[in-house]
């Protein structure tokens, strides 16, 4: 389970105090350590007031975890989180890199005995899983402005299936594992095969088809929010450029 906590900020100037008060960037870690193990010793009270013995349990085996925004495990685009919701342009890579750090994660708990191997690969397989609707998210996006909708390799396909099933409960994860690295000759186990997948996002955003009219984009990007930004990159595909909305012409200062 999740614990996620924000620090609601309404300004840059405020955002940049609270930065201050926690000692700069180089105190963001120690506060996240901090709040971690202040979080893990309130659920083992919480279970000793529930009748638990002391010793019993251990907190960090329950994946409960404290986040802000400054975590690695924290969504920059927090329309990520919603339904239906798709990172923007900029922050589609952040999107992946926090699917593949908790797979990180979960390797490192086994690594260091926190977890069991098939712990650790149980729960990546279960967190890929979950956040595979993201990567469907951005091929759906693409397709509404390309018309061309990504795909899925034939060996991605069945690596899919392997991780639905382990989410499932129907296959264990090292059944799991061991058919990961069959389906790949080898290549992949279960932890890379979920980093395999997630990198899809970025990778199809990145090669989606194109037309010669977005080398037009590359400057657009500069100046657009995400909704015109689409708009226009809709509109070249279609060659109807008229149809952009206006760009806003650099300062003399600034241009060159």
């Amino acid at each position: 389970m999740d614990f996620d906590v924000g620090i609601i900020t309404r300004s840059k100037e405020q955002a940049r105090e609270v930065l201050k008060k926690l000692g700069g960037p180089g105190g963001v870690a120690k506060f996240h350590r901090d709040f971690q193990k202040a979080l893990e010793e309130a659920y083992i009270e919480l279970f000793e007031s529930l009748g638990g013995t002391r010793g019993s349990i251990n907190a960090a085996r329950s994946f409960i975890s404290a986040t802000t925004g400054w975590h690695p495990e924290a969504y920059a685009d927090v329309k990520v989180l919603k339904q239906g919701g798709v990172a923007s342009k900029d922050l589609v890579q952040q999107t992946v890199d926090v699917s593949k750090y908790k797979v990180a994660e979960m390797r490192k708990h086994a690594e260091h005995g926190a977890l069991t191997l098939d712990e650790a690969m149980e729960e990546a397989a279960r967190g890929t899983a979950k956040d595979l609707d993201k990567v469907e998210r951005v091929f759906n996006h693409i397709e509404k402005i390309t018309g061309v909708k990504p795909k899925w390799t034939a060996e991605q396909a069945e690596m899919i299936a392997v991780l639905k099933k382990v989410e499932k409960m129907e296959m264990s994860a090292a059944a799991a594992n061991a058919e990961i690295r069959r389906i790949s000759g080898g290549r992949l186990d279960l932890f890379s095969a979920c980093d395999n997948l997630m990198d899809q996002m970025e990778s199809a955003w990145k090669l989606r088809p194109r037309k010669p009219q977005e080398l037009l984009l590359s400057i657009f990007a500069e100046f657009l929010d995400d909704a015109d930004y689409d708009k226009s990159f809709k509109a070249l595909l279609e060659a109807t450029p008229k149809t952009s909305p206006p760009v806003r012409k650099r300062s003399s200062a600034s241009s060159t």
